[in-house]
């Protein structure tokens, strides 16, 4: 039985005691307002409750949301500005190996090729070191040019060795002068291209 079927039960009531007057009418009339009011509070209240607790729940997801967009943009921040720096740097050790390359392609001096050995190596193990602040193709460009380097390296010192032999042997050996000599200026055209296709690649990236 609901609230009305109550109200209309006790009007019944109310009409069998005192008859059908119009103040049991007004009296049932006001009661059924006051118990309809009552009730309507009652769910307005219950209502606004679930909403309160729905934007409770919804505020908290925002602000865990937000609190996880906060520290991967500082995590992001950090990577960036930690890159910028690497790339900079790693910038100033490429063009240092090419210049010494470039002078070694210039006069074959046999006192810079340790030195020009050693740049090399150095400059391979940053690279292999900071792999994890260098993008996958700009990894892959940089150990391509630590090849043709090392490449320029070797080819340059069995020049040397062959040109401090005798004449005869220097003659003997011609046509390995010659090839070498072909193979380094192909290793300088390579390492030439791939130091600027770098140069780009980072300025890029770096820009954003």
């Amino acid at each position: 039985m609901n609230v009305l079927d109550i109200i209309k039960v006790a009007g019944i009531v109310l009409v069998s005691l005192f008859g059908g007057s119009g103040i049991v009418a007004l009296v049932v009339k006001y009661a059924a307002g006051w118990l309809s009011q009552r009730l309507l509070d009652h769910y307005n209240n219950e209502h606004e409750k679930e909403l309160e607790g729905i934007k409770a729940r919804y505020t908290e997801a925002l602000a865990k949301t937000q609190l996880e967009l906060d520290k991967a943009e500082r995590r992001h921040f950090l990577y960036s500005q930690s890159q910028f720096e690497l790339y900079n740097s790693l910038w100033k050790q490429l063009v240092y190996t090419k210049r010494i390359a470039d002078d070694l392609w210039r006069v074959a001096d046999p006192q810079k090729l340790p030195s020009f050995a050693d740049q090399v190596r150095q400059t391979k193990y940053v690279i292999e070191e900071n792999m994890l602040l260098i993008e996958d193709e700009h990894y892959a460009a940089l150990m391509k040019l630590m090849t043709e380097f090392e490449n320029f390296s070797v080819g340059k010192r069995k020049l040397v060795e062959i040109r401090q032999s005798s004449a005869a042997d220097v003659l003997d050996n011609i046509e390995d002068i010659r090839r070498m000599i072909h193979e380094n200026g192909g290793s300088k055209q390579r390492y030439d291209s791939l130091v600027e296709t770098v140069g780009a690649s980072f300025r890029n990236q770096i820009h954003g």
